[in-house]
């Protein structure tokens, strides 16, 4: 008889799940007219813009890269990848997916109503799979990438020391 009740417990929680689920997709669509995935690709073409406009000031070349590229932008001859995270609450962090260590430099944007910009070398990164910031108040956070929060000087330092490679092939 106990088993018969923790099945059906188990199955009532599947669909009490399964209707949460639907229920944010639909608050998703009504309120911004489209579904999860698009949101986040959305949300991250604003990052990506919000860094080019913050690059801006340096006045170095900026390019964006094609969809299907492992990395976001180019910075002069530098491949720049940008990831960004709202606080989550469930994780209690700001959390990103490295996906490749194409790049040369990550820059990692935890939003809490500002941008908090970290500037990582993506050998600092490497091999980790994800960078979690796990502190809300950005600004006090002492983990491992607090050294990084706002250090653009090391995006100039690496565009201005990196030696200009030539591309040979690329149109053949």
């Amino acid at each position: 008889m106990k088993e018969k009740t923790s099945q059906r417990d188990w199955e009532g929680l599947a669909i009490l799940q399964h209707l949460r689920q639907e229920q944010r997709k639909h608050e998703m669509i009504l309120r911004f007219g489209l579904t999860a995935p698009h949101l986040r690709q959305k949300m991250a073409r604003e990052i990506v813009h919000r860094v080019i406009n913050r690059l801006a000031v340096y006045g170095f070349p900026v390019a964006t890269t094609t969809h299907k590229c492992p990395f976001d932008l180019w910075v002069g001859d530098l491949r720049v990848e940008v990831k960004g995270s709202h606080w989550r609450q469930a994780h209690h962090c700001y959390q990103a997916s490295i996906r490749n260590h194409a790049a040369d430099l990550l820059i990692f944007d935890a939003i809490n109503g500002q941008d908090h910009f970290f500037i990582i070398p993506m050998a600092a990164v490497a091999p980790r799979k994800t960078v979690e910031v796990r502190c809300y108040h950005v600004e006090a956070s002492k983990g491992q990438w607090a050294a990084y929060l706002e250090r653009w000087d090391i995006l100039v330092r690496l565009v201005e020391n990196r030696p200009l490679q030539l591309v040979i092939g690329l149109f053949d």
